[in-house]
């Protein structure tokens, strides 16, 4: 069995933070931690890469640090404070941007950021958000960008090229900027690269969602075993970086966990090739949980997985490659640090794949079909073979 590394307390208190359930109380921790001799500059340079600012705050605050217990949190907790406020307005532009979708009769579903946090019933104060996202079917995609256009967006895409059939392997999103205050709203054709053996499929996620609500608004929202299955392809599309998206699984597993058809989620990962990726995501989040647990004195602070979750991550600990890949995971979570490059991105698919030959191919195949910056230089007509020569040429070349 792989080794977990260890985490410095710094990096176990944020991730306590992040994966405690709600009701847990960590006031005495964290007044004994700063008895002890916290190093409050590393925890705030942690939160920030993490991404999880408002979640420490919230902790801090709790804990009776109402301003910050030391100088080198004050640009944390401003920071914090600022996105109290940001995560009001992304609500308000995600619903005009759905609208502006329905509008066009465009299936659409809200995912991650504000989204998340009013599904979740969690204060949108305490989740760090930058951006929109919005998932469609590649089919609507085209229509779906006119809306948005209409709505005050651009995007650098051509009509051809969001009519294109290469449009889903190229890219599995369509970057759109609101051209009146530059908001970055990402357009999601695909749960995860066209190379990447994804765990649940866009039309899966759209066929079955129900509703869900923002601001007091009906929204389309994923079924519970689809959003558990979103947040891993989304996580594991990019080796599992950083904190946050634990903390959402944690979340997710908190409020919906028991009432899961588990048989279901293994089920839908099963059927895409990404089961593995399931398996990883879940073990991940149980060592990281009760590795916090053990620097911290503090068997609270870990999420209690449901007996089939458990199972899953069981699973995991008995293949070594999928053993080895939450090690690393957790080995980049400790030092701060992503890992990028191509190659380094379709290693790390083929370790999460079920099914190597078939996602062997769908590297090749991407490596032959253009860029997303192909797409975007797209003239009216081109032909297919050129299109090929000029992926081939740009890939070789980057």
């Amino acid at each position: 069995m792989t080794d977990f590394p260890t985490l410095d307390r710094e990096h176990a208190v944020l991730l306590g933070c992040a994966l405690a359930a709600r009701r847990v109380d960590l006031s005495a921790l964290l007044r004994r931690l700063e008895a002890e001799g916290m190093r409050w500059p590393e925890l705030a340079q942690a939160a920030a890469w993490h991404q999880l600012r408002p979640a420490l705050v919230a902790r801090l605050a709790a804990a009776g640090f109402e301003a910050p217990p030391h100088e080198s949190l004050a640009g944390t907790y401003a920071a914090a404070a600022a996105n109290a406020g940001h995560g009001r307005w992304l609500a308000a532009a995600t619903l005009e941007a759905l609208d502006a979708l329905r509008g066009a009769s465009v299936r659409c579903v809200p995912y991650k950021g504000v989204a998340f946090a009013f599904a979740m019933e969690l204060d949108c104060a305490h989740r760090e958000m930058i951006d929109i996202d919005i998932l469609v079917d590649a089919r609507d995609a085209g229509a779906a960008v006119r809306a948005l256009v209409a709505a005050g967006y651009e995007t650098r895409m051509s009509e051809e090229a969001l009519q294109s059939p290469w449009l889903e392997r190229a890219t599995p999103a369509v970057a759109l900027r609101r051209t009146a205050d530059w908001l970055l709203l990402d357009l999601h054709v695909r749960t995860a690269p066209a190379w990447y053996p994804t765990p649940v499929t866009a039309a899966q996620v759209l066929s079955t969602a129900g509703e869900g609500r923002l601001l007091g608004r009906s929204i389309l929202w994923p079924r519970r075993e689809e959003l558990l299955l979103l947040h891993i392809a989304d996580a594991f599309k990019s080796r599992g970086v950083g904190m946050r998206w634990l903390g959402d699984l944690a979340v997710i597993l908190e409020r919906e966990g028991d009432s899961m058809d588990w048989d279901r989620v293994a089920g839908i990962a099963r059927g895409n090739g990404g089961l593995d990726s399931l398996r990883a995501a879940l073990r991940t989040l149980e060592a990281m949980g009760a590795e916090a647990a053990r620097v911290l004195e503090c068997p609270s602070v870990a999420p209690v997985l449901p007996t089939m979750a458990h199972a899953l991550a069981a699973q995991a600990r008995g293949i070594a490659r999928l053993e080895a890949a939450a090690a690393g995971i957790a080995r980049d979570i400790g030092a701060d640090f992503a890992r990028g490059g191509a190659a380094s991105a379709f290693a790390w698919a083929l370790r999460m794949s079920d099914r190597g030959t078939r996602t062997a191919a769908a590297i090749a195949r991407y490596l032959a079909g253009p860029t997303a910056e192909d797409l975007v230089e797209m003239p009216a007509i081109l032909p297919d073979a050129t299109l090929r020569w000029r992926a081939l040429r740009r890939r070789l070349g980057g």
